[in-house]
């Protein structure tokens, strides 16, 4: 499946952090396009027009990734302007991913895209945890896949909220759409609000750094009892999640 990754320089939290350099010599956006490309996908660059994303650009020319620059704001029609500029139709299914996940659950990629298979007609699929989709948790493993003619459609309510979030308009409507969301497995639900692994500041990226080493090579179901089981890093999570409550 086609991932859509979404990706710019100009984070006003943690500028340029897309190509901040992890432990390994990778940047955080070659951590993700490996991930994805791990599990059997075909990761492209979404970004915006912006001067800024030039070094971006030149990393995707470089490494041969498939990229599309559209529009800074409207992060909506960026997507729907990429599908239309590769040839996607509305009936196809896409995942899409945020570039600020270093530890982002290839399990949960391939569970994902699975799913998409058991329900075809979904306009939305994502795992969940209490039927919140991951993309609003912070947990930093989880991708959503939505169905194209579905972005279409929420973008023409020109919902400035919905044009920033992209599926947000999708999932919080399901009345409109046909959204499909299935609970992660029972072994990680308990103490699961804790976790924390996505990066949105300097606290984030060094608990990376801290942590990348040791969980490089493992996913989520692997290493999240020892990342529980130290306290530092369990009170770093705590203050990150008050910090940033969604």
């Amino acid at each position: 499946m086609i991932a859509f990754v979404q990706a710019r320089m100009g984070s006003t939290r943690l500028p340029g952090k897309i190509l901040k350099e992890l432990p390994n010599g990778q940047t955080l956006i070659e951590r993700i396009f490996q991930q994805i490309a791990d599990s059997g996908h075909t990761p492209y660059l979404i970004t915006s027009e912006n001067v800024e994303n030039q070094a971006l650009i030149s990393l995707a020319t470089r490494n041969l990734w498939p990229y599309f620059q559209g529009d800074e704001t409207d992060v909506l029609h960026r997507f729907i302007a990429a599908a239309e500029h590769f040839s996607i139709q509305p009936s196809t299914h896409i995942l899409r991913i945020c570039a600020d996940n270093p530890f982002i659950s290839k399990t949960l990629i391939n569970d994902t895209v699975l799913l998409s298979h058991q329900f075809p007609n979904a306009d939305y699929l994502s795992y969940a945890f209490h039927q919140i989709p991951g993309i609003k948790l912070h947990a930093g493993i989880f991708s959503e896949i939505v169905k194209i003619s579905a972005l279409q459609a929420i973008h023409l309510s020109n919902n400035p909220w919905f044009n920033e979030h992209v599926t947000i308009g999708i999932y919080s409507n399901p009345e409109l759409f046909n959204v499909q969301l299935l609970e992660i497995p029972e072994p990680w639900q308990d103490r699961f609000e804790e976790i924390r692994l996505t990066i949105d500041d300097d606290v984030d990226w060094q608990l990376a750094q801290d942590l990348f080493p040791i969980f490089q090579n493992q996913d989520f179901s692997e290493f999240r009892t020892t990342l529980l089981s130290n306290k530092n890093w369990v009170n770093l999570m705590a203050k990150q999640i008050a910090k940033y409550q969604k």
